[in-house]
């Protein structure tokens, strides 16, 4: 038996303290067992490591306690919650998953409980941390050790609850095992990650897994998705979560759920709707009242990320009346349909919408406020999924009147290749103009516009880099969008 004092965990050898366990997990990219040597230099009392012949080969010549355990990548989220002392069973976690939303969701949340004076921990796209400071992690949802050390922060810094958004990659990779979720959120299925799932059916699997292989007291779940029937189903015949803690909101029909789904289930409805170029003016119908609100964020798809934030916070006591007041101070996230411009100048919105239906929401959106052309800068990723480029591109040339394709993270990717395939997607081919470097065609759109105009930067969003070959190279939509406005007025 080994006995030693811990001082932390971690599976990145190069934040090994003395006295840490080094984790060394096998991934996508990389296998931790490269790096075992390099631990032990830093300081590791012991490594933790995949139980396998190869595992006993490299570590046979260490002097150090090696420690071979079998489906290490599934354990080791349980194993850091308990480390941590399992700050998700004293915490209100409030986990998100789908294809949109999952950002705006989580902000959303918290700039409500932030109404409530109640503190409000984010994990996600943007970021870790707290609305007024978010550190930057590269990613959606960290790796097992790091959410559970994040989640732990939270729990010490007095943190009410936690929004944290839930990648599919997350699921399948035992990232948020050992979490305890006291609510788990569904907000749409759409094409998406098709590169790393390979199909629709399996990726679909990946996101039930919020669900089907952890620990959730309340489901939110959006009905107008088609899933959500299949999604109700499972739930209710795997006995995950009782009936009663089901609360399914929609902005329309959900005929294509019968009576019997629906049926015990609580429900978040809006009677009455209006939508214009202002904003939204909203009559909704909740578990805890019937109310109005007024918002000046655009589209149906912002309504249904509001409905979902406004039933995560009821759900942990929010007064009815205080949440529909707070909605009609929440802002934008960054990156999510940022606007600029207007007036005597055309409307630019910066958005993220990175895939078909995020696409087609923000376009349709648009679209309705739209006086004049409504023009789109899109482009797609390069080395991710291929198939998802012609439906993008159909999309647009359906829902815009002008169309620049230019790039969007190329990576290795060659660039010909990329917009090869976004042009089969088009019953025009010269309705569409190519610009590969995306602050020239930035520039070009703004220059070009009428002053009723509205013009879409699709897909990067909040990021301020772009992925070309191996390097990332300064990228800013938001800011080169605001240097060409101010060219049309100079």
């Amino acid at each position: 038996m080994i006995d030693l004092f811990i001082k932390g965990l971690t599976s990145d050898s190069r934040r090994v303290q003395p006295g840490d366990v080094f984790v060394a997990l096998v991934g996508a990219r990389e296998d931790g067992q490269n790096y075992i040597s390099d631990a032990i230099k830093r300081g590791a009392v012991a490594v933790l490591s995949e139980a396998s012949n190869q595992t006993a080969h490299r570590t046979s010549k260490l002097k150090k306690n090696i420690i071979a355990y079998s489906g290490l990548t599934e354990a080791i989220g349980f194993m850091a919650s308990r480390f941590f002392s399992e700050p998700s069973h004293s915490l209100p976690v409030i986990g998100i998953t789908g294809t949109n939303g999952k950002t705006s969701c989580a902000h959303f949340i918290a700039q409500l409980f932030n109404a409530w004076s109640k503190p409000c921990g984010l994990m996600g796209t943007l970021g870790v941390g707290f609305l007024s400071h978010l550190e930057t992690i590269g990613c959606t949802t960290p790796d097992s050790i790091t959410v559970q050390q994040y989640l732990a922060t939270f729990r010490d810094q007095k943190a009410f609850a936690v929004a944290m958004e839930v990648s599919s990659h997350a699921l399948t990779q035992g990232r948020v095992n050992g979490v305890r979720f006291n609510t788990a959120i569904f907000t749409n299925f759409t094409r998406d990650h098709l590169d790393y799932h390979e199909n629709m059916d399996n990726y679909w699997k990946a996101k039930k897994q919020l669900w089907t292989k952890h620990e959730v007291k309340h489901a939110v779940i959006n009905l107008e998705d088609p899933k959500a029937q299949d999604l109700v189903k499972t739930l209710l015949q795997e006995k995950r979560v009782s009936k009663s803690n089901i609360i399914g909101y929609t902005t329309s029909d959900v005929s294509f759920m019968s009576r019997e789904a629906l049926k015990g289930i609580m429900l978040i409805k809006t009677p009455s709707l209006y939508l214009d170029a202002t904003g939204m003016s909203v009559t909704v119908q909740t578990p805890w009242g019937k109310g109005q609100f007024c918002s000046s964020l655009l589209g149906h798809f912002n309504l249904s990320n509001l409905l979902a934030a406004l039933a995560a916070v009821c759900i942990q006591g929010m007064p009815f009346e205080r949440a529909l007041s707070a909605i009609e101070h929440v802002s934008t996230v960054p990156g999510r349909m940022m606007c600029l411009g207007g007036k005597n100048q055309p409307l630019v919105v910066v958005d993220y919408a990175h895939t078909p239906d995020a696409l087609k929401q923000v376009l349709m959106a648009l679209r309705s406020h739209c006086q004049a052309k409504l023009w789109c800068i899109f482009g797609c990723g390069g080395d991710r999924d291929r198939g998802k480029r012609p439906l993008m591109a159909h999309i647009a040339e359906a829902l815009s009147d002008r169309i620049i394709f230019t790039l969007d993270n190329p990576r290795t990717e060659v660039q010909a290749q990329i917009f090869d395939d976004m042009l089969k997607g088009l019953k025009n081919i010269d309705a569409v103009m190519i610009e590969p470097d995306r602050v020239t065609a930035i520039m070009l759109a703004i220059l070009q516009a009428g002053p009723a105009d509205i013009i879409l930067i699709a897909g990067k969003g909040h990021e301020t880099m772009q992925i070309i070959g191996t390097k990332s190279e300064p990228m800013d939509d938001y800011q080169e969008a605001k240097k060409a406005l101010e060219s049309r007025t100079s």
